[in-house]
Formats: structure tokens, C-alpha cells, sequence
């Protein structure tokens, strides 16, 4: 008895698991979250040396010097200035204008978080 209810309802069990799949994969992607997190700074790029000073002000004592090519993590900003970090603890100054200024990398989508742009799109297409 139990083989023949399974012959007779065969399509069935299987379009009911196949159903609860696809559900299970539409909720999955659509909870995924918004962005990849990059939690990289923005950095100061220098082709040439500078003078590093204790406070945002050419009047202000400078107290240390940046090599050709150094890069340094951006702390804050002021105005004209940049709060850098030159050690763990360490931070000076320095003028926006004397060095380049790499932003943090974009945060890509993953493919789970493409996909949901896409879903999003079709249902948002079918309405």
C-alpha cells in the first residue's frame, strides 16, 4: 500500500519539494546583506617629503618627516588638513594639498547580493 501511494503521488512529493526548494533560495538570497564590508581607510600618498606637525597649522611645530613614497592612514579631517597616523597610537598633521589622497575601495556586491538586486528587479518589473 505504501509503494502504490507513492507511484500515485510521485509528481506531486517531487513538485512539492522542488516548490519548497526554490522558497527556501528566494528567502536566502533576499535576506542576503546590503554591501561587503570593506572596512579600509582612506590613505595619503607623498612623492615627495614632508613635514608632519603636531596640529592643523603651518605655524604649528613640525615633529616628524614622511619619506618619498610613504603611505598613511586618515584619521580625521580639518579644513585644509588631515589627521594621519603614523604608528598605532601616533597621529600629526599635514596640508591636503602635499600629497595624493587614495579613497577606500568600493564595496562590491557578492553574487548572493547581486542576485538579490536582480530578484528585486524582476519582481519590481512584474508588478
Amino acid at each position: 500500500m505504501n509503494q502504490t501511494f507513492l507511484k500515485r503521488h510521485q509528481s506531486i512529493i517531487l513538485m512539492s519539494l522542488v516548490a519548497v526548494l526554490l522558497i527556501g533560495m528566494v528567502f536566502y538570497i533576499i535576506y542576503a546583506p546590503p554591501v561587503q564590508r570593506i572596512d579600509a581607510p582612506a590613505e595619503i600618498t607623498f612623492d615627495r617629503e614632508v613635514f608632519v606637525r603636531r596640529k592643523p597649522s603651518d605655524e604649528a611645530r613640525p615633529w616628524a618627516r614622511t619619506k618619498k613614497g610613504s603611505r598613511l592612514v586618515i584619521v580625521s579631517e580639518d579644513g585644509e588638513w588631515l589627521e594621519v597616523e603614523l604608528d598605532a597610537r601616533i597621529t600629526g598633521w599635514v596640508r591636503k594639498d602635499q600629497g595624493n589622497i587614495n579613497p577606500p575601495p568600493f564595496a562590491h556586491p557578492t553574487p548572493r547580493q547581486q542576485a538579490k538586486q536582480r530578484i528585486r528587479a524582476l519582481i519590481d518589473y512584474l508588478r
